[in-house]
């Protein structure tokens, strides 16, 4: 081992010499390799999709590709709008139908739009059914318009979904193609928008329709594309501040326009942040370095290795997604830690007296063992994530640990070759001492350098002191962990006048709510829907959806064929509304079904498929928080199972199965899964740092005594969390990431250099104080300014993002205190420097 680390420490030392020897030419090469890389970012795109976040193995999501494959897409877009004096003038119908028809002209990959100009309108004459749009009933003037406002007011399937009880709200529904345009224009062969139609309208067996369903689970990519989806939200919004007035005030809700608002809210977001980040971190390194030199290159190589990294997605064919915002921030703190510890140390060797070619090679060669291993260590935790199901969670590994190497290369590669080309000025300070460097400063610096020691000496002469403190510390902290909760809520996340949260609460408190649940019912025998006892079953189903409720999560209206039933023997018993009910025989309610398909009207296939063996029911409800849907969607299914049981349709020969389907299940099931999978990643990250730093110390005691200082920050940010009642989220979730790289990354430079003292012959204290003199200064520095630079995202819009520089900020600073104090008395108390001396002779 020993020999292998000095052969490392050699090739650094080699390869350090030969980059300063051809420096110009290193650093022509990376100026024009990196750009070439860096503009395939412009291929990247963004999914923000539910669906994404899960493998299209995983059963929520063949649930919902079923469901996608049978009546289309699920949680449509949707346009709120008030109108301060109601909805019933001519000039607010007027606008409500020029917006329509911008939408149906201009809006890109719409399937259908439903509004008060076109939502369906069922009336009878004698014994004809008349299947009209409303628009057929608009009022030409404005004493057209009582009649007109009671006709929509009275009628329950438009109050909630398309107009509120009082009138001052409505709503137009935009629902998106559910396959790509590539697909429906037959891009791959055939004329596919034929072939998925004609299926309904030739009445289509069971067997037919397994076979089609089949066939499209084995074509997934044919759904409508991320970029598509994209577009048609943009467009959207685009129309919506067109129209958008004081007396006609639109916001815009539903699944595509919350993903697009939130994707592109996040896209700023990260921009801004990360961009004042870079500014207070490069403050910070002017006012430690003092050097301009100290602040470009760290800077420079940062941002190359997040460049490259972003660069990569597409590269490899993945898509920007919620995890993405995740590692610039990450690569900003290992990045700026690598180039601190190797410019420290170069501008101690500078300053006392070195040749600046000597002194980038000794820098190299000191801290070549160390940066390797931090970049091994990080990289292997990132990857645990692997073991994750989360796509998200999955890439968060794959490209982070992509990042760090990249971090590293650009160390190695354009820090030495950059140290050699810019003057750098020379501080005169002591000269160096065998095997460390002796300086005396003046100012911050000799502050700085001053509390190190001292943070240094007390972990040594109070070593028992502080470890039972933070043993102490530790149990404490612990039962803040037990404490903690889980919480998924992007609309919390928005400050309460934000648009996207107040369109959210518009929509949810003035109508049926701003999100939809499926519920996919499957009788598997064909014409069970016109059995008596069956829709019945049916109502006793929308009442227990409607009055269930769990952790606050509750329907507001649900919607199935049971409207197009009543309302059908409504209108043919002479438009009376005690005949808004379920017929009583099935011949009845087979003839309403035909004369409902004759007139025209193709409303049916939303609610059942050709066969009449499966239904759909639309859950409507406000939006509540994600990490509640999955216990919902199991006792929901329990409540209707139970319905089943009890319901005697298995004497029918009818074996009812009914499922909950829909992104807010797989919502439900992602943070599931993400929890979990952040808990068996972390185990696996654990488990792999402690090898290497078993690797690194040369033994299970001593990788075990260098392991045990990353516990304590990460103990302390999540109990601070749990005893404050502040919940994780997909993204705070992510902070014991981060803290296992910066804080690893320190501490095997603390653990590097104190075993290189420990085999001279020096008491515990001075190799201590040698090991802070030679790496302490850059884990403050990197410590400071990671600090500064997280503690920016206090004043991002995002709850989450304050949240996460906050406690992101309180881990950094646990890290250093415990690298500074806490390592040195485990040192004192448990290193064996005995042995350790014994087998170097």
């Amino acid at each position: 081992m020993q020999a292998l680390r000095q052969q490392t420490e050699q090739f650094f030392e080699w390869w350090s010499e030969f980059v300063v020897r051809f420096r110009w030419l290193v650093l022509i090469a990376t100026l024009i390799i990196t750009p070439l890389i860096v503009y395939q970012i412009k291929h990247g795109w963004m999914d923000l999709s539910i669906e994404s976040y899960l493998p299209q193995d995983d059963l929520a999501v063949q649930n919902y590709n079923e469901f996608r494959n049978t009546y289309g897409y699920d949680n449509p877009g949707m346009l709120s709008i008030y109108i301060p004096d109601g909805v019933f003038t001519l000039e607010a119908l007027g606008k409500i139908k020029a917006l329509h028809e911008a939408i149906d002209k201009r809006v890109p990959y719409v399937n259908e739009i439903t509004s008060l100009v076109n939502v369906r309108h069922t009336r009878g004459d004698d014994d004809t059914l008349h299947v009209d749009d409303l628009i057929e009933l608009w009022p030409e003037t404005e004493a057209d318009m009582p009649a007109f406002k009671e006709l929509v007011l009275s009628n329950p399937n438009y109050v909630g979904s398309l107009i509120s009880a009082d009138g001052k709200y409505t709503t137009v529904v935009i629902e998106p193609n559910v396959y790509s345009n590539e697909y429906l224009n037959g891009v791959n062969g055939g004329d596919n928008i034929d072939d998925l139609m004609s299926g309904f309208d030739d009445g289509f067996d069971d067997a037919e329709a397994d076979a089609a369903s089949s066939a499209d689970k084995e074509e997934q990519p044919h759904f409508i594309k991320p970029e598509e989806e994209t577009e048609f939200s943009r467009v959207v919004i685009e129309i919506r501040d067109e129209f958008r007035s004081d007396d006609f005030v639109i916001r815009g809700a539903g699944g595509p326009i919350m993903n697009f608002s939130l994707a592109k809210d996040m896209e700023i977001s990260t921009t801004q942040s990360t961009g004042l980040a870079l500014l207070v971190i490069g403050f910070l390194l002017i006012f430690l370095f003092r050097r301009l030199s100290g602040v470009l290159m760290p800077l420079l190589v940062v941002m190359m290795s997040v460049m490259v990294t972003m660069a990569m997605w597409p590269i490899l064919g993945y898509a920007f997604n919620g995890n993405t915002s995740i590692v610039p921030t990450f690569l900003l703190a290992v990045g700026i830690a690598d180039a601190v510890h190797v410019l420290s140390l170069f501008y101690r060797r500078y300053d006392a007296g070195e040749e600046k070619h000597k002194a980038i090679a000794g820098a190299m060669k000191q801290t070549s063992i160390a940066i390797l291993m931090t970049t091994v260590t990080t990289a292997a935790s990132l990857l645990s994530f692997l073991s994750g199901e989360m796509v998200p969670t999955r890439t968060l590994g794959i490209f982070g640990a992509i990042g760090v190497v990249m971090a590293l290369i650009y160390t190695i590669v354009l820090l030495p070759a950059l140290l050699a080309i810019m003057p750098v000025k020379r501080r005169k300070l002591e000269s160096m001492e065998e095997g460390s460097i002796s300086v005396k400063e003046s100012g911050l610096l000799a502050h700085i350098d001053r509390y190190i020691d001292f943070c240094g000496r007390y972990g040594v002469r109070h070593a028992k002191a502080v470890v039972a403190f933070c043993a102490v510390v530790g149990v404490v902290a612990l039962a803040g962990v037990a404490q903690v909760t889980f919480s998924h809520d992007p609309v919390s996340w928005y400050p309460e006048d934000a648009e996207f949260r107040v369109a959210i609460n518009t929509v949810d408190e003035n109508m049926d709510g701003s999100m939809t649940v499926q519920l996919m019912i499957d009788t598997n025998k064909e014409g069970a829907l016109y059995e008596p006892e069956v829709l019945r079953l049916f109502e006793r189903m929308e009442d227990k959806l409607k009055s269930y409720s769990y952790e606050g999560i509750q329907a507001k209206e649900v919607t199935s064929i049971l409207s197009v039933v009543k309302e059908n023997h409504k209108a043919l018993n002479g438009n009376d509304e005690a005949y808004y009910v379920i017929p009583d025989d099935r011949l009845t309610i087979r003839q309403e079904m035909l004369l409902f398909e004759n007139s025209g009207a193709d409303d049916l296939e939303d609610f059942t498929n050709g066969t009449f063996s499966k239904a759909r029911f639309t859950v409507q409800m406000p939006w509540y928080n994600v990490i509640h849907y999955r216990g919902y969607s199991e006792r929901m299914t329990a409540e209707l199972d139970a319905l089943v049981a009890d319901s005697g349709l298995g004497e029918m020969n009818i074996e009812m199965e009914a499922k909950l389907v829909g992104l807010l299940m797989i919502f439900g099931r992602s943070i599931q899964v993400l929890l979990w999978g952040t808990v068996s990643s972390y185990m696996i990250a654990f488990a792999l740092v402690f090898i290497l730093m078993f690797m690194l110390m040369g033994s299970i005691r001593r990788g075990l005594l260098a392991f045990s200082p990353n516990i304590i920050p990460i103990l302390i940010t999540v109990g601070i969390m749990g005893w404050a009642g502040i919940p994780i989220n997909m993204f705070t979730a992510m902070i014991g990431c981060i803290i296992i790289g910066i804080s690893v990354d320190d501490t095997i430079h603390f653990m590097h250099h104190f075993r290189t003292y420990s085999l001279q012959k020096i008491s515990t204290e001075e190799a201590v104080h040698k090991t802070l003199q030679t790496c302490g200064r850059a884990i403050t520095f990197t410590s400071v300014v990671l600090i500064g630079g997280f503690l920016v995202f206090l004043f991002d819009q995002f709850l989450t993002s304050k949240q996460f520089g906050f406690f992101l900020s309180i881990a950094i600073f646990a890290a250093l205190m415990a690298n500074l104090i806490l390592a040195p008395a485990l040192m004192t108390l448990f290193w064996d420097r005995g042995k350790e001396q014994a087998q170097t002779v």
